[in-house]
C-alpha cells in the first residue's frame, strides 16, 4: 500500500469526521490513481494477478509470528495436570 494513499485517507477523515473509513480509502485511492501516485497496475485485475504470481506461497508461509495452538478442553486439562505434576 503506497504511503501516500494512507496519509491522504487520514487527511480526508480529519476534514470529514462523519465519513466512513471505507469511503475515505476509496476517495484517496481514486485521487492517487488520477495524480499518478500509485504504481502502474495497482489495484487492477492485472496487478493483482501479478502479485499472486510473485507471492505464490501460502499466506501462512509469510507469517513472522507463531500460530496459536487450537486445543480442546481435554488437551488443556492434560496440560494443566502435567504442569501441576512438575511443581
Amino acid at each position: 500500500m503506497p504511503a501516500w494513499i494512507e496519509k491522504r485517507k487520514d487527511r480526508i477523515l480529519k476534514d470529514n469526521p462523519g465519513m466512513k473509513e471505507e469511503t475515505a480509502w476509496a476517495i484517496a485511492t481514486q485521487q492517487a490513481h488520477k495524480l499518478g501516485k500509485t504504481p502502474k497496475g495497482y489495484g487492477t485485475a492485472e496487478g493483482k494477478a501479478e502479485a499472486k504470481k510473485k507471492y505464490s506461497k501460502p499466506r501462512s508461509d509469510y507469517r513472522k509470528t507463531a500460530a496459536m495452538m487450537k486445543t480442546g478442553a481435554a488437551t488443556r486439562r492434560a496440560l494443566a495436570l502435567a504442569k501441576r505434576e512438575r511443581q
